[in-house]
């Protein structure tokens, strides 16, 4: 079993396969009825190993997904009785569980892990976490702990670090609409920590918000050809092609041919595999190529490498819209459901966004009533020829040129003919 990473619901970076969602920043301090201590970001790979990383736990049980809310941590498992879970909290919360260490308590959820499993995972919690920290909400760290906060979007807490403060100074660049400036910021934080929360997913965020031209795709393939060692450029290279076959592509050949590049570069990058994002455009540029149970083990990956993230959700509808449309409303549904989750926490979504992605739910619940037969409504192409025309007219800009020599042409013969006309008048 893959490890799994963690999503913290205080702080989200949500990109869907169209519009960007951007959430909400972190609080800068206690609000009414907070809990006395919150969890910090940076611990993602710790929190795992405490839960139980890739082991197996007495009663067959495996560790599928965890996430961190402010001050608790909820795991899933799959055990031999069926799916179980574990809620850790502080130590001191009211009502925290019986099974306490110093770091952490735990306790059972809904379906709670079996008692056996809770103890192997509290005897991890003993010998392993001591390195865990808790923080004050308004930035005190406990237990001698460094204080560190999830990035503000417009004012960084004090004890923030320098990573942390780029981050901040990208998003507010990425929310005010300069994506080609958050852009630079995001890769260079990759290229220092690719593991640092959030940041591939703001890498393809802002790579799909800056509306590369034609030349400017061809030259992040180029500079991937030239250095196939470097993961983040063949990462870039194969999420700016998915995006232009989406986007540009004019018809279901080119659209192809744009997705076989993109999942060249994609595969350069597979050591990125630790990221949701590299198996969500793996799942759905193999699902648009046709590789349906390829696309589908991929998605399945995402889901559990992000299943906070509202975007796998509507990725799986798409890859399982044609052979099971029950599961793929229920995913538009809860995709919908998540980014009203993000939007109540003060993020932002796309208007037109929320309306195309209700059109699907209508159309794919029309066809399975039968009332309506099944199309592309994922990734269309567009028949409509002079739209067509001027979508390649700007974003194309070779275009430009030989609609200027078609001009100037017609103007050369005019004037010619002109002139020949006041020569040969009696």
């Amino acid at each position: 079993m893959e490890s799994r990473s963690l999503f913290a619901r205080w702080r989200w970076i949500a990109l869907a396969a169209g519009a960007p969602l951007v959430a909400g920043a972190a609080l800068a301090g206690p609000e009414p009825g907070a809990p006395p201590w919150v969890i910090p970001p940076g611990q993602e790979a710790l929190v795992l190993d405490l839960l139980g990383g890739k082991d197996t736990l007495p009663g067959g049980c495996s560790l599928e997904s965890a996430n961190i809310a402010a001050a608790e941590i909820s795991a899933e498992y799959t055990c031999t009785g069926g799916r179980r879970q574990l809620v850790a909290e502080h130590p001191s919360a009211p009502g925290a569980g019986a099974a306490r260490a110093e770091a952490l308590a735990l306790r059972g959820g809904p379906e709670p892990l079996p008692p056996e499993a809770i103890a192997a995972v509290l005897a991890r919690v003993k010998a392993r976490g001591g390195a865990f920290r808790w923080q004050a909400p308004g930035g005190g760290a406990a237990s001698g702990a460094t204080a560190s906060a999830a990035p503000a979007v417009s004012a960084p807490p004090a004890a923030a670090t320098p990573e942390e403060h780029e981050y901040a100074r990208g998003l507010a660049l990425y929310r005010d609409g300069k994506s080609r400036e958050a852009s630079v910021i995001f890769v260079e934080l990759a290229r220092k920590n690719p593991r640092q929360r959030g940041v591939l997913g703001m890498v393809v965020a802002t790579l799909a918000g800056s509306q590369l031209f034609e030349p400017e795709v061809r030259e992040l393939l180029a500079t991937a050809d030239t250095a196939p060692a470097d993961l983040l450029a063949q990462f870039r290279a194969g999420v700016a092609a998915h995006y232009f076959a989406h986007e540009e592509a004019s018809s279901v050949e080119e659209k192809r041919g744009w997705y076989e590049t993109a999942l060249r570069y994609l595969d350069r990058a597979r050591p990125l595999d630790f990221e949701a994002r590299w198996h969500i455009y793996q799942a759905v540029t193999n699902f648009r190529l046709g590789n349906q149970a390829l696309a589908e083990e991929q998605i399945e990956r995402a889901v559990a490498l992000g299943s906070d993230d509202p975007d796998v959700y509507y990725c799986r509808a798409e890859i399982f819209q044609r052979t099971n449309i029950p599961r793929a409303l229920e995913d538009i549904r809860r995709y919908q459901e998540k980014v009203a989750e993000i939007v109540r926490g003060g993020g932002t979504t796309s208007a037109s966004k929320s309306a195309r992605v209700q059109m699907m739910y209508d159309h794919l619940s029309a066809v399975q009533r039968g009332e309506a037969a099944p199309r592309e409504i994922f990734d269309p192409v567009s028949h409509d020829p002079l739209t067509g025309m001027l979508r390649r007219m700007v974003r194309r800009p070779v275009w430009f040129a030989y609609l200027a020599l078609a001009i100037g042409g017609v103007g050369f013969v005019a004037v010619r003919l002109a002139r020949r006309g006041r020569r040969t008048r009696p």
